[in-house]
Formats: structure tokens, C-alpha cells, sequence
């Protein structure tokens, strides 16, 4: 593994950004490479949550279901406020503090992170704890408010452990490394999730006992997240640093920093923690705003129409969603190099990045939301027939998903580009539609509105950082190949689909039928348009990639001294740093 982010392997005097070719074919490689774990992580994430709605309505009914889901949206959304934007602070620090050669601060920048987020997270659980009650009371009917209100008792002392170990396992993805977020959540806790309530209910439990045995696999996965984080500190602290040229202040050759050894004094750790929090706080109220865009509709459904009701919505969309973690997986990998690649004003490789990266994402999950809208009623009839309601909220919320992943990473452009306050922005407009939209459709047309007022602000949400990468920063989210992938998926897959619903009907054999020949055709049709889709760059061997390495990033930062090793690396970090992140003239390469 580098340690140090990829550049160019030569310089040319007066580019902006040299040797473009072999970097964007570096890059994309390592985001293929990378994204290979994280897609199979979405995978298991994805099948395990449907199997965690199954085993909750088939074991507990769909009511006790609706208990335990609104319960566990009011848990993520305190968990996701009291995280308070460390977890992505901590990703871009660490990213940076390794592409500017001071590992030996990522310790003293972690602490000042997860101490306020232990301290918040401890006083969120106390006030879960102490007043469930009056939390029941605003979203549950009168004959569940007691059942939720113990639930919700039951959950608060694990708080604090689920917000730090999210916040851990996120922060090694800025290593550069994606396995341990991939192998400890979307693989480990989520695999463990529906074993661990299935047992649960056989052994007796009500759903008090669920949302404890749910709430315990958050300790589960703390052991390996904090001994992964300590070992990837060290390993960062113990690479070799290789000495700076043209002037910049350099360690010597073979020598190493050490885990912890270096110790700010109080200037320094004043600095360090304005800066790490003038990024981080602006990201805190965007990861609220997000996290209810995500699990509001839930609550709202819940306390505009029953308990029962939000069981019936969150079984029949929750699940779908397996494709937006398919995106999230890929952003988690394209984040840091898009980090990596705005430090060094890489505007044109970001652009290429970025827009590939949504081809790649629309290829993945285009085929299975078109599969869904086309055999909802048998994918909805797994969960019970009460859950069959749920049909047009399905449908809407499956378009939505198809519009968002058209624009691909572009939120994590915005974000990583050092815009969190204007990420923050796009989250604030969008759940501030997604609550007004509720409240008005939920009374009017039940789930259903609910279902098309999140695939609404679904598309707002893309449309918004997809707009602004491109004026701001000439970064286009328009990709070429999103829209060859797109209209591959809808002839291949999308036609025979409607075939076998009309001559098979809404049944498990017309659903095989399609899946088997459209997925044929779609790999088939894949293949064919490879350079159009991007598959080339996906298979490209990494042997033949262009060296890159520690003189590439040297000579990348000769050209861009705002940059380099030697500008205060620990003070520039502020939000819209206009001074480090110039919008260039002319940044895109046009395609």
C-alpha cells in the first residue's frame, strides 16, 4: 500500500495537471481494485438487511416490526448527530497528513476528534434513556407508545459504542485502505444482524430483547475497528519517508516516524483543532440532515398514520436501498482520491474520475431497480401480504434511486473538495423538502406520498452538488458513460422485464425468467460498448498503469507550492478555502 496519494510520474513545465493519460488510468484502476470489496460488502449489506426485514415481520408481526424499525430510525439519526462530522473530518486529515508526510500527527488529530463525539454520544444516550417516554409520545399510536418507549430504553447504552465505532471504521478509509469498513460492517455486523435477532426471537424475546441483541452487534464490531485503526496507525508512523526536493524540509532517508511520538504544544493543538472542526462541524448538521432524509419518513409514517403503517413502508422500501449502498461503496473508495486530486488541483483527472464512477455505479444498480419496478408485487410478497400496501411508495422511491445514481459521486466532490458548508447546504435544502413534502403528501396519499417525496429529494439531493461541482470547479457529472450504461440496462434488461410481466405475469417465474435473460443480454450489451461504458478502464491490468510514487507527487507539488509539504499543513484545511482550491479556467478536458 502507498502512503502516499498517486500523482503523475512526470512534470511538465507549465501544465497544470501532467501527464493526464496514465494518472486517470491510475486512478480508475485503483478505484476498481478498491470498489471490488466494498461492491461485495453493499452485496452482503444489501442481502442481509432484506433478511433482517423478514425475520422481523415474519417473527414479530408487522406492528412489533413497526415498534422496532421506528426505533431503530430515532437511534441512527442521534448515533449519525452525535458523530458530529468526525468521522469524515477524520477521513480527509488523515488523507492529507499522509500525502504531506506527517503521519506522526495522525494520533494527536484522532483525539481531537473522538473526544467531544464520546462526550456528546454519552449525553445522548442518557437523554434516550431518561426520556423514552416523551420521545414515544411524538411518534407512536396510543396502544404502542409503552412498547416503544421500552425499546427505546433498551437501545440508548449502546449509543456510545455504535458512534465510536462507526467513527473508527470510517476513519481508516483515510489509509487508503477500504477492507476493514467493508469486512467489520457491510460484511461482519451486517451478516450477524439477522442471526443474531432470528435466534433472539426463537429463544423467546419480545422486541425489547430484539432491539438489545440488534444494538449489541455495535460492540461486536468495536474489538476489530479499534485494533484495525491502531494498526494502521503504526504502519503509517513506520514507512520510510522518502526525503523532499526542491528545497522543502525532508527527513532522512529510512527514517521513520513513531506511533504518538510527536506532541503538539498548546498553539498547535489549538490550531489543529479549529481547523479539524471548521471542516467538521459544517459536516455534523449535513450528516444530520442526510441521516434524515434517510429514517424521518419512518418517524413521520409513524406519527401521521400508525406504527403498523411504518412497518409496512420501511419493509417494503428499506431493501431497495441495497443500491444506494452499492454508490456508497463506491464514493467510500473515489473519496479520498478525489481529496487527493483537488489537493494538487487535479480538476481534469477529477472530472474523468468521477464521471466513470458513475458510469460503473449506473451499470450495477440500473438492472436491478429496473427488475423491481417491474415484479414489485412478488418481491413485496416475501414480506406478508400487508406488506404488498407498499407497492407505489417501491416504485416511486426505485425511479429516484435510478435519477441519483446518473450523477454518481458528485456529493463526495463537493465534500472532499473542502466545501462542507456548502455540503451542508444541499443536505439542509433537502431534508427541509423531503419534511415539508411529507407532512403535506403522508396525510394525502398515505405511504405512497411518503414513497415519492424521498425519491423527490433523492433527486434534488444529486442535482444540487452535480450542479455546483461543475460551476465551481469544472468538475461535469454529466457522464457519457452513465448514459451508455443507462440505456444499455433499459433495452437489455428493462424490455424483457415488461415481456415476462405481460406473458408470465407478477410471479417468482417471470422474475427468474427475466433476471436470467436480461442479465445475459445486459453483459452481453456491456461487452460490446466497453469503451462507451467504461469497462475497459475497469479491467485494465494494474502492471500496465503508469509508475507513479513519491517523485511524482514532488514534482506534482513543484508546479502548485499551495500544496506542498512545506503551507502549514495542519492551518490550511478550512472550509472553502478559496487560497487552495481555485476554481481553474478551462479544468475539464471536455469529455
Amino acid at each position: 500500500m502507498s502512503e502516499v496519494p498517486q500523482g503523475d510520474a512526470t512534470a511538465r513545465s507549465g501544465s497544470a495537471e501532467p501527464d493526464e493519460g496514465s494518472s486517470d488510468q491510475n486512478h480508475l484502476g485503483g478505484v476498481a481494485r478498491g470498489g471490488a470489496l466494498n461492491l461485495v460488502g453493499a452485496l452482503v449489506y444489501g442481502a442481509s438487511n432484506f433478511a433482517l426485514l423478514w425475520v422481523l415481520n415474519r417473527e414479530l408481526g408487522i406492528t412489533a416490526a413497526g415498534v422496532a424499525l421506528v426505533a431503530i430510525a430515532a437511534f441512527n439519526i442521534l448515533a449519525r448527530v452525535a458523530e458530529l462530522g468526525a468521522a469524515t473530518g477524520l477521513i480527509r486529515w488523515v488523507s492529507r497528513l499522509r500525502a504531506e508526510r506527517t503521519p506522526d500527527l495522525i494520533a494527536p488529530t484522532m483525539w481531537v476528534g473522538l473526544v467531544p463525539v464520546t462526550v456528546i454520544s454519552v449525553c445522548f444516550a442518557w437523554v434516550l434513556g431518561t426520556h423514552s417516554d416523551s420521545i414515544a409520545q411524538l411518534f407512536a399510536d396510543g396502544e404502542t407508545v409503552g412498547q416503544l418507549s421500552k425499546v427505546l430504553a433498551a437501545l440508548a447504552p449502546f449509543l456510545p459504542f455504535a458512534v465510536f465505532e462507526t467513527v473508527l471504521v470510517s476513519a481508516t478509509r483515510g489509509y487508503d485502505v477500504m477492507w476493514p469498513q467493508a469486512a467489520i460492517e457491510k460484511i461482519g455486523r451486517a451478516a450477524l444482524l439477522p442471526i443474531v435477532v432470528l435466534v433472539t426471537t426463537r429463544l423467546g424475546g419480545d422486541v425489547v430483547a430484539v432491539a438489545r441483541a440488534w444494538a449489541a452487534t455495535n460492540l461486536v464490531a468495536l474489538v476489530p475497528a479499534v485494533i484495525v485503526t491502531r494498526r494502521l496507525m503504526q504502519r503509517a508512523c513506520q514507512t520510510p519517508i522518502v526525503p523532499e526536493e526542491h528545497g522543502a524540509a525532508s527527513a532522512t532517508p529510512g527514517t521513520s516516524a513513531h506511533l504518538g511520538a510527536q506532541r503538539l504544544d498548546r498553539a498547535a493543538w489549538l490550531a489543529t483543532t479549529r481547523s479539524f472542526w471548521a471542516f467538521s462541524a459544517p459536516r455534523a448538521a449535513g450528516q444530520t440532515f442526510e441521516v434524515s432524509i434517510a429514517w424521518i419518513d419512518t418517524l413521520l409514517v409513524s406519527a401521521l398514520i400508525s406504527t403498523s403503517a411504518a412497518g409496512i413502508y420501511a419493509s417494503g422500501t428499506r431493501y431497495v436501498l441495497i443500491g444506494a449502498f452499492v454508490g456508497e461503496a463506491l464514493m467510500q473508495v473515489v473519496g479520498p482520491r478525489v481529496s487527493g486530486l483537488m489537493t494538487r488541483h487535479r480538476y481534469r483527472a477529477t472530472s474523468h474520475l468521477v464521471r466513470t464512477a458513475a458510469g460503473w455505479q449506473t451499470a450495477i444498480t440500473w438492472p436491478m431497480y429496473l427488475l423491481v419496478i417491474a415484479f414489485a408485487p412478488v418481491l413485496l410478497g416475501v414480506f406478508g401480504e400487508q406488506v404488498l400496501a407498499a407497492e407505489g411508495a417501491l416504485l416511486a422511491l426505485s425511479l429516484g434511486l435510478m435519477v441519483f445514481s446518473l450523477c454518481g459521486p458528485a456529493a463526495s466532490v463537493i465534500l472532499m473538495g473542502g466545501r462542507s458548508s456548502q455540503a451542508m447546504g444541499n443536505a439542509a435544502a433537502a431534508v427541509t423538502f423531503n419534511v415539508v413534502g411529507n407532512l403535506l403528501l403522508i396525510p394525502w396519499l398515505g405511504i405512497t406520498g411518503a414513497g415519492v417525496v424521498w425519491a423527490l429529494t433523492l433527486v434534488l439531493s444529486a442535482a444540487l452538488p452535480a450542479s455546483q461541482a461543475h460551476r465551481q470547479m469544472q468538475v461535469d457529472m454529466v457522464s457519457r458513460t452513465a448514459l451508455w450504461a443507462a440505456g444499455i440496462a433499459t433495452v437489455t434488461v428493462g424490455v424483457p422485464a415488461a415481456f415476462f410481466r405481460v406473458v408470465a405475469g407478477a410471479t417468482p417465474t417471470g422474475l427468474f425468467l427475466a433476471t436470467l435473460v436480461g442479465l445475459g443480454a445486459f453483459g452481453a450489451g456491456m461487452w460490446r460498448f466497453r469503451s462507451e461504458t467504461g469497462l475497459d478502464d475497469l479491467m485494465a491490468d494494474p502492471a500496465q498503469l503508469s509508475p507513479v510514487g513519491p517523485a511524482a507527487n514532488i514534482a506534482g507539488r513543484a508546479e502548485h507550492p499551495a500544496g506542498s509539504a512545506g503551507s502549514a499543513p495542519l492551518l490550511d484545511l478550512s472550509d472553502d478555502s478559496r487560497r487552495q482550491f481555485p476554481t481553474m479556467p478551462g479544468g475539464t478536458d471536455g469529455r
